[in-house]
């Protein structure tokens, strides 16, 4: 039964969006992911004189990324977990709910789909910045 529960908890997830969706906020996961990756840029690829960019710094990156993100959630889920096992399914569905995002991200794309088709650019560009953390321009 559990094996099945597991392979549930992903299609459980892409129900919750297509029925919930995902709401805008500057709290969201997504969003605190991708200022947690401008935050280790900064610290590894800030300038230094005389020096290159090395391909460990890209990696330190990453790994530091990966932390910041896989830490928490680890101690989250571990601590649903120890209070029961439902919780933990729970927990498990709702942190791939609010990180994959297939509804909003399609919602998104639309949007600017059709700012395109209208050749709408500086909206488009404004679109395209809820979809991206990088500047659009």
């Amino acid at each position: 039964m559990t094996a099945y529960l597991y392979c549930a908890v992903p299609f459980l997830a892409l129900v919750v969006d297509t029925f919930i969706g995902d709401p805008r906020s500057r709290f969201h996961p997504v969003v605190l992911i991708g200022k947690a990756i401008s935050f280790w840029e900064s610290v590894f690829f800030r300038p230094r004189v005389g020096a290159k960019k090395t391909i460990y710094d890209g990696v330190f990156l990453v790994i530091a990324v990966l932390l910041s993100v896989a830490l928490p959630v680890y101690i989250i889920l571990f601590i649903l977990a120890e209070i029961h096992y439902t919780a933990y399914i729970i927990g498990c569905i709702f942190i791939l709910y609010i990180t994959i995002t297939p509804h909003a991200l399609a919602r998104d794309a639309k949007k600017i789909y059709r700012c395109l088709a209208d050749r709408n650019l500086p909206e488009a560009r404004r679109q395209l910045s809820w979809i991206v953390g990088r500047d659009t321009a």
